[in-house]
């Protein structure tokens, strides 16, 4: 492992760096557009805590602030101890959206954007609705397939 990886910063940063493509490639599509037409506002929002856990996401270790700037989220700077946090993610999430990156920016379902919705403050009634769907989520298809999987290989 090299030391970026064990980096928790560089991992943050490259989480943004995801979320920010993933919401751009899908900017037509909700809630991303949603997500969007916040952006595009003039700043006005608090900072963003995000507090990095190493196993337990609510035990976070390390603290980081992010801004929505320009059309996207940046890393500003590491934080002080918070308890008031936007963001509670484990290493762990963060080394995976990095090891899997073109995967969640193609399926950025996976990355859970809830908390940032609420920090941008996207209005419910938009968070609520969703487009119709058939049938169980691509999300939910896709979980049963690998739980399905790892019962074939035990």
């Amino acid at each position: 492992m090299t030391t970026e990886e064990n980096d928790i910063s560089a991992l943050v940063r490259t989480a943004v760096e995801v979320i920010n493509e993933a919401i751009a490639l899908n900017r037509d599509l909700r809630p991303y557009k949603d997500i969007v037409v916040v952006y595009d506002k003039p700043p006005g929002k608090r900072d963003i805590v995000v507090g990095v856990g190493t196993d337990d996401p609510t035990v976070p270790g390390e603290y980081f602030t992010l801004r929505p700037r320009e059309g996207k989220l940046e890393l500003v700077a590491e934080a002080e101890e918070q308890s008031d946090l936007d963001w509670k993610v484990t290493r762990e999430f963060l080394k995976r959206i990095g090891e899997n990156r073109d995967e969640y920016v193609q399926h950025p379902e996976k990355l859970d954007l809830d908390w940032l919705k609420r920090c941008l403050g996207v209005p419910t009634e938009l968070q609520e609705e969703k487009e119709p769907q058939e049938g169980p989520s691509r999300l939910a298809r896709e979980r049963k397939i690998e739980k399905e999987k790892r019962r074939e290989t035990s």
